[in-house]
């Protein structure tokens, strides 16, 4: 069945679309002409035409029926303006092979078995509305890891965004990639912080060859600080006379400065300026021998090389401080930096108290070690060069690797937690689902096979004789006698004629016309315009089927249409659902009628207007919207009881509404039968049908009691009789009709039959 319908973009439906939602096996919609009822029952005649493409449908449980469409297309198409009036036979079955109508048959109810099957797999495979059962759970599991991809594409869309390069369009698109990767990739987990250093050069553009950093130099430093010069003193000679005192004093670096004085001073001393004995200056220049003189000589070199290197590696720190920012860690640098210079200026003070004071026992290591250090860190950095470097030799293989870690990393660390909550249902729902479909698909063979068999079957056994049999003594049964259907002369075909064989297509009135074109249609419904399918399920969509015909038929069509409403509602025919759009109020209360005001199973009911310039439904469930006057007069005659001054008023309203829809009142017939006060009576009751009378009491000619109530409800119900229409009030009267006592009930009406 039709579980909901959207209009859209044709005629006078909105953009938006108009629905109608939780469709059952019967569907009322009531509408005034121009609202839009006939463009819903030409997209469901034409679904695929291009005018529709806007259009939608949803079958329970996805199962398509055959539509059975009947509307003015159809009359036109029908016994409208064919030039022939030929049209296609109906189809029934017509053999009296026993065993063949029992083959099809059985086919017939295993086909109905095997479709519930499937109909019950498809409820568990997506529930009723086909957004539920095992699809829905993984469908909700599917979700929750969707918005986890979503929430790693927006931690990683700038610095990782090429490696997701396709699959950012949306959660789907990623968790797709994602699967796609648990399945596919063996690249080994990798440490973050390893991902983010090779993303910097591989990912940020056309990556270029980074030069090494120049480690600064400490060997010479190194060997200068190793020197023993600095960790001895340089002091004379000690055998001399002099060098007694001298060491006595610990004063030689003194003395060695003023013999330098004494040269310029003698022979006075350059301190004391007394005259100096004549052999103090050969005993000085004996103290203070060669090997002193070369000691301090070399001191005096390796104070200048110390000198040199440290300028030189002070050059090399400030030209490292300048180089580009890429891997190295300025901060770390200037640190170290800071460590180098503060030991070069004490080692520095050191040796200037060296050279000052010779014999003075100094230490100037710490440089060196410092300059290590600087050394170690850049060796670090440099092996990172190295590294980014080997990518940007290696530049397409070293992207490709990184992608996969990158994905690989999203797999074992971010989203592992949420993948395995996804594997978890999808192991469960996932294998049902896959094993569901598997029964579906078996099951739809089976029905291919069987829909095979029976498709032979009625074509061996199907004929269109039938229904003209049946057509034709519908016919005459509501005195349609000078025209009648006979087969023509291409087979499985019918035309119109008169008695006298002439063609009756082009003389037909309005109300034959549609009387006949319904009767056709009805057979239709049941049956197939093909050999095959006779038996199939369908939908049967009504578009207000009763325009032209008098009141006679009219009930016939109502009678008719409640019937294929019973067949929808219980579903044991081929008539799985009913769809009737009417703009008669009459017509719509006739076939939704329900007895003593109660619902009818398996029916909804919608308004089709227009508001705006387009057309809505309005849904009003299983309650019927339209509640006409004459329904609730007839509520009156049902519960009498304390309307005893207005009963009469409300039968006479009751025929002035009942002679509008007929046209007339035949009064002289609806009075046959009465005498006296009932003649009165009668006349009194139909003095609006008749006359046009709107008093209210002043026709009355007899004050209505209490205990008149009872006569009165006697002549309104022989008037029905006598008009041969006791079948409507019988209708209206639902379960407090009563039979009348045999030896005075009327005879059967044809409308009755």
């Amino acid at each position: 069945m039709l579980k909901s319908i959207k209009v859209a973009s044709v005629a006078t439906y909105p953009a938006a679309g108009a629905s109608m939602e939780d469709m059952t096996a019967c569907n009322f919609v009531y509408g005034p002409n121009g609202s839009g009822k006939t463009t819903l029952s030409r997209y469901l005649a034409s679904t695929d035409a291009n005018e529709f493409l806007s259009c939608t449908k949803v079958w329970n449980a996805g199962r398509p029926l055959r539509l059975t469409v009947y509307n003015r297309d159809f009359q036109e198409a029908t016994f409208g303006s064919r030039d022939r009036g030929r049209v296609k036979g109906v189809f029934t079955l017509g053999s009296d092979d026993g065993a063949l109508k029992a083959r099809i048959d059985e086919l017939a109810d295993q086909i109905a078995d095997e479709k519930k099957k499937e109909e019950t797999l498809n409820n568990t495979l997506g529930g009723e509305s086909g957004t539920g059962g095992k699809r829905a759970e993984l469908a909700k599991a599917a979700e929750a890891l969707k918005k986890a991809c979503l929430k790693q594409t927006r931690k990683h869309e700038g610095e990782f965004e090429p490696a997701m390069t396709g699959a950012r369009g949306s959660g789907n698109v990623f968790m797709d990639r994602f699967l796609e990767q648990r399945r596919t990739n063996t690249a080994i987990l990798c440490d973050f912080k390893d991902l983010q250093a090779r993303a910097k050069s591989l990912f940020s553009g056309a990556p270029v060859r980074v030069t090494p950093l120049r480690i600064p130099d400490s060997s010479k430093i190194k060997l200068l600080e190793d020197d023993a010069i600095f960790g001895r003193p340089i002091v004379g000679k000690g055998d001399v006379n002099i060098a007694g005192l001298i060491n006595h004093l610990k004063n030689s670096d003194w003395v060695a400065k003023g013999a330098e004085f004494l040269q310029m001073s003698r022979p006075e001393c350059p301190f004391c300026q007394q005259k100096i004995p004549d052999t103090l200056e050969g005993e000085l220049a004996a103290f203070f021998d060669e090997s002193f003189t070369a000691d301090k000589a070399y001191l005096d070199r390796k104070t200048v090389e110390y000198t040199e290197a440290a300028s030189a590696l002070e050059t090399a720190l400030d030209a490292l401080a300048n180089e580009p920012v890429t891997y190295q860690d300025p901060q770390e640098i200037a640190r170290l930096s800071d460590v180098v210079d503060a030991r070069l200026a004490s080692a520095r003070a050191t040796m200037l108290r060296k050279t000052d004071s010779p014999s003075a026992v100094v230490d100037i290591s710490g440089v060196a070690s410092a300059v290590d250090e600087i050394g170690a860190y850049l060796a670090t950095v440099n092996e990172e060069v190295a590294r980014h470097n080997a990518r940007v030799d290696n530049f397409a293989r070293e992207k490709a690797k990184l992608i996969a870690d990158f994905w690989r990393y999203l797999i074992d660390v971010e989203l592992k937690t949420d993948a395995a909550d996804y594997d978890k249902v999808n192991n469960s729902a996932g294998k049902a689902i896959e094993s569901l479909e598997a029964q579906i698909r078996k099951s739809r063979e089976a029905q291919a096979a069987m829909k095979k068999e029976l498709d032979e079957l009625e074509e061996q056994s199907t004929s269109t004789v039938p229904t003209v049999e049946k057509i034709n003594k519908t016919l005459k049964s509501f005195n349609f006698t000078n025209f009648e259907l006979v087969p023509g002369e291409e087979s499985h075909t019918y035309r119109l004629v008169r008695a006298n064989g002439d063609e009756a297509h082009h003389s037909l009135s309005e109300g034959e016309k549609t009387f006949i074109t319904f009767l056709y249609f009805y057979h239709l419904a049941h049956a197939g315009d093909s050999a095959t399918g006779v038996e199939e399920d369908r939908v049967v969509v009504l578009d207000d089927p009763i325009s032209s015909l008098d009141s006679d038929v009219l009930f016939v069509v109502s009678t008719l249409v409640r019937q294929m409403a019973d067949m929808a509602r219980v579903g044991n025919g081929p008539i799985k659902q009913l769809i009737v759009l009417t703009h008669n109020v009459y017509f719509h209360k006739e076939v939704t009628f329900a007895k003593a005001g109660g619902s009818l199973a398996a029916t909804a009911y919608w308004v089709c207007r227009k508001k705006g310039g387009f057309t809505q439904f309005v849904p009003h469930a299983e309650k019927n919207p339209v509640k006409s006057t004459y329904q609730l007069l007839w509520h009156d005659i049902r519960n009498p009881d304390g309307h005893s001054t207005t009963l009469p008023n409300t039968m006479r309203r009751i025929f002035e509404s009942f002679s509008s829809l007929l046209g007339g009142v035949d009064v002289a017939q609806a009075a046959k039968g009465f005498d006296g006060d009932e003649q009165l009576a009668a006349h009194s009751l139909l003095s609006w049908a008749n006359e046009g009378s709107h008093a209210v009491h002043d026709d009355i000619y007899m004050a209505p009691s209490d205990t008149e109530d009872v006569f009165y409800l006697d002549v309104f119900r022989r008037i029905f009789d006598n008009l041969n229409h006791s079948g409507h009030y019988k209708l209206m009267m639902g379960t407090d009709f009563k039979e009348r006592p045999a030896e005075v009930a009327p005879a059967p009406t044809t409308a009755e039959a």
